[in-house]
């Protein structure tokens, strides 16, 4: 089964939620199952990340300036964001 779920190194990405295939428990992802990639499907999902995380950085751009917040910053080596309120 295919599901989006925050990757810690698995295909050499972190830092971003994807859709890989996992093994899913009444807990929720129980494990991510990393498959054999070609190099068209590797570049493929290395494009489809980054296209998240700019994706995200452009919303937080946009809930910055809307907001006031001067600077939630994502922190792709820990997978997450960080405030800091303008002044």
């Amino acid at each position: 089964l295919n599901c989006s779920t925050p990757l810690v190194g698995e295909y050499g990405l972190s830092g971003v939620s994807i859709g890989v295939p996992v093994r899913l428990n009444k807990d929720g992802v129980r494990q991510i199952i990393e498959i054999e990639l070609d190099q068209n499907e590797r570049v493929a999902l290395e494009a489809s990340a980054a296209a998240v995380k700019e994706g995200i950085v452009q919303a937080w751009a946009l809930i910055n300036s809307a907001s006031g917040y001067a600077g939630a910053k994502h922190n792709s080596t820990k997978g997450g964001f960080n405030d800091e309120k303008k002044k």
